[in-house]
């Protein structure tokens, strides 16, 4: 595990002599985008970081806010269904913003097996393991007998976007040369299945130079990783044995120092720069600064440290020899666009009704694919600098987190962009929906209604539509009647909501209702503000929070 930064001057590292053992917790902020191997968006995927938890949203991008973590390194878990865990290390900054790539593998099984036989499972010509027979149980310890299936952890080698560190005394930073492993489930029900006794593995080391190799459990990083025992190599192939299904990783344990830094781009803050860093030529470790430019790393002391400057197309444009100082410093780091494609924008971003977006964020696109997702402020505002590939244009598409719209994508001009106006939708504002209940916060940004107003009485009949991205897809019909003796009446005549899960019973308080123009066209806007809605699967009964309509009058 390796230091990188970005600088062309070597200036002071600031070199600190403690071990993160420290128990102290700091508050910082944490995001990041989730894709699969192939770079896709996942959404929906789960990311665990101490007592807090959240979900990526469509963009596959995620916020943990005002998080205490451990002031040395930390960890999150991601976890998604058809999905390996991912557990990600985090080198926090107080009240500073962090930013993460993380990539995560999907489950595919590829071999199956009976349990009451002998199996050898072999991947590729890197690893094989051997499976004996009744050696598998189930969640309640039970010998399993029937059919099971094999999910392959795929050997990675060499570069990783996580650190870790032994559980021993000395505690020591591990230099990973591979990570692999595999999962077993039944074959029928895919329930996981766990081991009875310790199985073999068998590792090729033929693209691994050294081989004084560990290897360590990658389960449990709350107590750091533990180290395996009986590991030795035949054959050009390292050999240990393990109860332990899922990742684990072959690494080198070496002794380490802390480095702090900050990163500038023409003497400008560079948020979220990517850099990667190297140990005796071998690439190992890729990580970003975060929204202010800081950065924290832990470096090997043993062998020729080197970091690389990272553009958004992955390739190293500047890299730097490493050498460590003693005095307690920051060591500085100053990319200049002589050294690479730089682009300054800023500027800010309106939603669809022309207001300073306040609650969403900018993406900016590399091949159609995010390749970081920067903060806007409260007033709407951004500002970011980009190292792009040679010859490409940069592209931004900026994010309502509240409606989930998201506006056209815009190309930059190359250099200085300053005044850049967004917009946080595409085309023509289609209106908006938004429920709060039974900690549910459900957001439509398309939404119609028709008003019908009898000739002859008072009555009125509003009949909200609503759904995603063009599509009409719940209703929701109120009436209003007049009464000679009570006034004006509402009743709700219909209303469907998540496939009827959900279901409008009656007014607490009487609906708001206002009719204006807005861009040449009437919009209804409805607030009710107390309603009493039923859950018809656990038939529960309780108020809303919020009931929201922005409709386009039809």
């Amino acid at each position: 595990m390796l230091f990188a930064a970005c600088r062309k001057e070597l200036d002071q590292v600031d070199i600190h002599e403690d071990k993160p053992t420290s128990k102290v917790e700091v508050e910082t902020n944490v995001s990041g985008v989730i894709k699969d191997e192939r770079s896709q968006i996942i959404p929906f995927a789960t990311i665990i970081l101490n007592d807090r938890s959240t979900q990526s949203d469509i963009n596959g991008y995620f916020e943990i806010r005002d998080v205490y973590v451990n002031e040395e390194i930390d960890y999150m878990t991601i976890k998604k269904p058809g999905y390996f865990d991912q557990v990600e290390s985090i080198c926090p900054i107080l009240a500073d913003l962090h930013f993460i790539d993380i990539s995560i593998e999907e489950k595919l099984y590829t071999h199956s097996s009976d349990a009451d036989e002998d199996f050898t499972f072999i991947y590729s010509d890197l690893y094989e393991v051997f499976i004996p027979k009744n050696s598998l149980v189930n969640e309640a310890g039970a010998i399993y007998t029937g059919k099971y299936k094999v999910a392959p952890i795929k050997a990675v080698e060499g570069k990783t976007n996580a650190q870790f560190f032994t559980a021993d005394r000395d505690q020591k930073l591990l230099d990973i040369a591979a990570i692999c492993g595999i999962e077993i489930t039944e074959s029928q029900s895919n329930k996981p299945l766990f081991l009875n006794q310790k199985i073999a593995f068998r590792y090729n080391l033929k693209n691994i130079p050294n081989h004084s190799l560990q290897v360590y459990n990658y389960t449990d990083t709350s107590e750091r990783v533990q180290s395996l025992t009986n590991v030795s190599i035949e054959n050009g192939k390292l050999k240990f044995e393990t109860q332990s299904l899922g990742k684990l990783i072959l690494a080198n344990a070496v002794a380490y120092k802390e480095a702090d830094g900050k990163i500038l781009a023409d003497g400008k803050i560079f948020p979220f720069c990517s850099f990667q860093t190297s140990n005796n030529s071998q690439i190992a470790f890729h990580s970003r600064g975060t929204l202010n430019g800081e950065f924290r790393i832990y470096i090997p002391l043993e062998g020729s440290n080197s970091f690389h400057f990272i553009n958004t197309c992955q390739q190293s444009v500047l890299n730097h020899e490493l050498h460590f100082v003693s005095n307690d410093v920051k060591y500085l780091y100053e990319i200049k666009s002589s050294d690479a494609s730089l682009n300054f924008i800023s500027g800010n971003v309106n939603d669809c009704n022309s207001e300073p977006l306040t609650h969403g964020y900018l993406k900016l696109l590399e091949n159609n694919s995010i390749n970081t997702i920067f903060p806007i402020d409260q007033q709407g505002n951004f500002s970011l600098v980009v190292a792009s590939c040679s010859g490409s244009t940069p592209m931004v598409q900026a994010f309502d987190i509240t409606s989930n719209e998201q506006g056209e994508i815009q190309s930059i001009a190359n250099g200085q962009s300053q005044n850049v106006l967004l917009k946080s939708c595409k085309g023509d504002y289609l209106g908006f929906t938004r429920y709060k209940m039974e900690n549910l916060d459900l957001k439509y940004n398309t939404c119609q209604v028709r008003k019908i107003s009898a000739t002859s009485t008072l009555n009125e009949i509003y009949i909200f539509e609503y759904g995603l991205n063009g599509k009409l897809t719940e209703k929701v019909i109120l009436e209003k009647n007049y009464d000679s003796t009570q006034g004006f009446v509402w009743r709700i005549s219909q209303s469907s909501l998540i496939n009827d899960q959900y279901q409008f019973r009656e007014f607490v308080s009487d609906p708001e209702i206002f009719e204006f123009t807005e861009n040449g066209k009437v919009f209804i806007e409805c607030n009710i503000p107390k309603l009493r809605v039923e859950n018809t699967k656990t038939s529960s009964k309780f108020e809303a929070d919020l009931v929201y309509y922005k409709a386009l009058k039809k």
